[in-house]
């Protein structure tokens, strides 16, 4: 059996340090220990990476306004943009004057017209018949009074011979009527009361020349043109008064006894009045420039007899060459060229000999004593004998009043 324990012997020599053992297992964590003291601060360590960004914060309060900067360059122009829609049509402007050039008696003028009279210029403030004078205020004003006259100027030299004679045109006949005595005073007194102070009693030549375009009512006294050996023919018609022992006005429009003779404003057809006694206007006419001088052109397409009146072949006329053209007469034949042939037989206006009744200076046709060159002024449709002219050989002849024909029509140069 073991023995007791002896003594403890006394230490012997530190042994030579033994391996670590492993480790032990982790022991209770012991209380925390009161907090030392703070540590010096370290030295900063490197940043570390960045870290997601956070969401956004309230907006702070806005800070005062800064100063202005300077002003930026200027930038490049842009380009045009596109155009826009039309606007709406504005409102109409008022109707400006219409120039209508020279006054003519034989038109009817509309407010606005423009023309020229004596020298001066009128508009038209109302609508106007035919005849109607720029001086009467109620349908024209003024635009701009004729100039006065300025010096005489250095004689020129002596000029050929020419024409130059005005022309007179119908008016209109006037507002008063009279008996064959009242006399070319009292007659031409009325003509400018009513169309100015141009105007004067119509010649039955004024007729043939340019008649007027449109109708009047009833009949009018007219100035036949006296045959220079006082026997009683119309110097544009051939119209004898054989009856009368030297005129075709009345005795010279001196007397209330015998005929005179008269237009008739539906056709303006010249007849001879059955008597001077009768209360009738009187066809008036009034300057229009200088004379206009007229040459044949040809026949109408249209057809009439010898009582179809100036008017309507003028009309006949005017259809197929214009607005200027007329009955030819027989002298205005001759003296063309007469290049292309026509179909068939026109009337012709006779130009009245002066030395034998009833005879044409042209051709020489007499349709005998009491005859006349164009169916009495275009007025009859009788058997009597008119002018004409054959177009196949522009040979002057004569033919009954009744038969049908053209018109031989002139315009002018």
């Amino acid at each position: 059996p073991a023995g007791p324990t002896g003594d403890t012997g006394p230490v012997g020599p530190v042994g030579a340090t033994g391996d670590t053992g492993p480790a032990g297992p982790t022991g209770a964590t012991g209380d925390t220990g009161p907090t030392g003291p703070a540590g010096s601060t370290g030295d900063t360590g490197p940043a570390g990476p960045a870290g997601t960004t956070g969401d956004t914060g309230p907006a702070g309060a806005a800070g005062p306004t800064g100063d202005t900067g300077p002003a930026g360059p200027t930038g490049a122009t842009g380009p045009t943009g596109p155009t826009g829609p039309a606007g709406p049509t504005g409102p109409t402007g008022s109707v400006g004057m219409l120039w209508q050039g020279t006054w003519n008696a034989a038109t009817a003028y509309d407010v606005n017209d423009a023309v020229t009279y004596s020298g001066s210029a009128y508009i038209a403030v109302n609508n106007t018949s035919a005849g109607t004078l720029p001086s009467n205020s109620a349908y024209w004003d003024l635009l701009a009074a004729a100039g006065e006259d300025g010096a005489d100027g250095v004689d020129g030299g002596s000029g050929g011979s020419g024409g130059g004679e005005a022309r007179y045109v119908m008016a209109g006949p006037t507002s008063s009527l009279f008996n064959g005595s009242a006399g070319y005073r009292d007659m031409n007194a009325a003509c400018k009361a009513d169309y100015g102070a141009s105007a004067r009693m119509s010649t039955s030549l004024d007729i043939a020349r340019y008649p007027l375009s449109s109708a009047t009512s009833g009949m009018h006294w007219i100035q036949g043109i006296a045959h220079p050996s006082n026997i009683a023919i119309d110097n544009t018609t051939g119209l004898d008064l054989s009856a009368s022992s030297s005129s075709l006005s009345c005795n010279s429009w001196s007397s209330t006894s015998g005929n005179g003779l008269a237009i008739n404003g539906n056709n303006f057809s010249l007849n001879q009045y059955a008597s001077c006694g009768n209360m009738l206007s009187v066809m008036c006419s009034v300057a229009s420039g200088s004379e206009q001088v007229y040459e044949f052109s040809g026949f109408s397409t249209s057809t009439m007899s010898g009582n179809g009146g100036y008017l309507n072949m003028t009309s006949a006329c005017q259809s197929d060459y214009g607005s200027d053209a007329r009955i030819a007469s027989s002298l205005e034949v001759s003296q063309s060229s007469l290049g292309v042939a026509q179909s068939g037989v026109a009337w012709v206006q006779g130009i009245a000999h002066a030395s034998s009744p009833a005879i044409d200076a042209t051709s020489g046709a007499n349709t005998g004593a009491a005859g006349s060159l164009s169916c009495k002024g275009w007025s009859d449709s009788g058997s009597i004998l008119g002018l004409i002219v054959d177009g196949g050989t522009y040979s002057i002849g004569t033919q009954f009043c009744y038969q049908q024909a053209a018109v031989a029509c002139a315009i002018p140069q």
